[in-house]
């Protein structure tokens, strides 16, 4: 098994890079830009930001298993702002499609910045502070 603090930097990478990707799509589902940048930001999330998802989670879940943290009260509340992420990722996905499409976007969905806000605050709170 690798090493548990490359591990964590490739997961922390990974993040980073959904992390850009969530808000940027975040943005452009709120506000919708021309369709050349949209074909972009699309490319983006396809080849970029779900990848890194996938990697976020596998990473997750054997650094989880590896540093014997899921007996951690912390992480399951972290999980459940993890699944709020990885849920919004799929919702902002469908809706850029839709825009793609001519279609109208969810009207829930203008609110995707925030909720990916504090989403990823409260992931970066719990996994550095770990308070319980």
């Amino acid at each position: 098994m690798p090493d548990y603090t490359l591990l964590k930097i490739l997961h922390m990478t990974a993040a980073a890079l959904v992390i850009i990707g969530v808000l940027l799509s975040s943005f452009t589902v709120a506000k919708p830009p021309a369709a050349a940048r949209l074909a972009s930001i699309r490319r983006w999330d396809r080849f970029v930001t779900g990848p890194a998802l996938g990697a976020v989670w596998i990473l997750g879940i054997i650094i989880g298993l590896s540093g014997n943290w899921f007996s951690s009260g912390w992480l399951p509340v972290k999980l459940v702002f993890v699944l709020i992420l990885s849920a919004l990722h799929g919702m902002q996905t469908g809706g850029m499609r839709r825009l793609a499409q001519g279609e109208a976007v969810p009207a829930f969905l203008r609110f995707s910045p925030y909720i990916a806000l504090v989403s990823i605050a409260a992931i970066v709170l719990l996994a550095s502070a770990k308070p319980f």
